[in-house]
Order: C-alpha cells, then structure tokens, then sequence
C-alpha cells in the first residue's frame, strides 16, 4: 500500500483488510468453542524429580 499514490486503492485495501480480520476473529473464536482448533505443541517438562 506504501507504494501507490492513488488514495482510492489505499482505502479499498483497507477496508478489505478489516472485513478479512473480522471474519477470520469470527472464525478463530468458533473454532476453538467447538474443539477445533489444535493446542500447539507444548515443551516437555524437564524438570529434576527430587
């Protein structure tokens, strides 16, 4: 967007970014409400049992 002059192509883009952001929020949230959205890999845990 920084290389363009053209202000209408700016605010387009803009305006596509913030519908795309919206949905994928809506879509992240649902995901994870019905269980499907994977937990990432966590670290195992390497602690010394003393």
């Amino acid at each position: 967007m920084n290389s363009t002059l053209r202000s209408d192509i700016i605010l387009k883009l803009n305006k596509i970014s913030f519908n795309m952001r919206k949905f994928y929020s809506a879509g992240l949230f649902l995901a994870i409400e019905q269980g499907w959205f994977e937990q990432p890999p966590q670290p195992d845990d390497h602690k010394l049992n003393s």
